[in-house]
């Protein structure tokens, strides 16, 4: 059920997508994906216009260059590319992106080099909610940016890496891969989960490009509240300063 009239904000950044354009081992190029299939997870969800964009910039229109085709998340984009040759690509994001790598499938590259920023995913909820419960949610941020840390302190690699090998049933090699995907400063996630600006502004131009402006974006700054994130990060000490701990 889609609710509307809701006034919900983002409070805390979250990961560039991690997404990588895979595709079948026959597809050397860009050029060699016309007249083949992708898989999406829905043709006007934020991935796929990702994938129309990149490809349009490529000279390939969809529905006349190739065919789209939706299937479900990252998880059953995988299974369909690994399984049969019938989807020339889809865009995937760790460990599937991984995976399908060490299964022989291509990355013709990341979205993020193509493309720019993107902010993928964040912390949002009810205006009113966040207002009613104040500490809960700096709690969360600050829990969340610990965590974070954590993962990205090379004292704690082995621990992060064996605990995505256990968790998610990986190989070592898929896991470590995963690994260096997700910490990775520009796409995966974002450090201190501080939102990124540019990366958000992409995501709504990327929208408006592909399916067509709608003024009701453009005052987007309204739907942005930091101030428990800025609280939070306080709580966890502040900005954190890059070592040589930091990954």
């Amino acid at each position: 059920m889609i609710l509307q009239g809701v006034d919900v904000i983002i409070v805390a950044g979250g990961e560039g997508g991690m997404n990588q354009f895979i595709v079948q081992n026959d597809v050397p190029s860009f050029a060699a994906f016309r007249g083949r299939t992708l898989a999406v997870d829905s043709p006007d969800t934020a991935y796929a216009l990702q994938a129309k964009k990149l490809l349009a910039s490529q000279g390939l229109r969809a529905d006349v260059g190739y065919g789209i085709e939706p299937v479900g998340n990252s998880e059953l984009r995988f299974q369909q590319l690994t399984s049969s040759n019938r989807f020339g690509g889809a865009i995937l994001n760790p460990p599937f992106s991984a995976e399908a790598q060490a299964r022989g499938l291509r990355s013709l590259g990341r979205l993020v080099d193509f493309l720019g920023p993107y902010q993928a995913g964040g912390a949002y909820l009810r205006r009113d909610w966040a207002t009613a419960n104040r500490e809960k949610v700096e709690l969360y941020i600050q829990g969340y940016i610990e965590a974070l840390r954590w993962m990205r302190n090379i004292r704690n690699r082995a621990a992060a890496v064996a605990m995505l090998q256990q968790k998610l049933k990986l190989s070592a090699a898929v896991a470590e891969a995963s690994f260096m995907e997700v910490i990775d400063p520009v796409s995966g996630f974002n450090p201190d989960a501080k939102l990124d600006p540019i990366g958000f502004a992409n995501v709504l131009a990327t929208r408006a490009e592909i399916e067509g402006s709608n003024a009701k974006l453009e005052a987007c700054s309204d739907y942005i509240d930091e101030t428990y994130y800025k609280r939070a990060l306080a709580r966890a000490g502040g900005e954190a300063s890059r070592s040589p701990a930091d990954l």
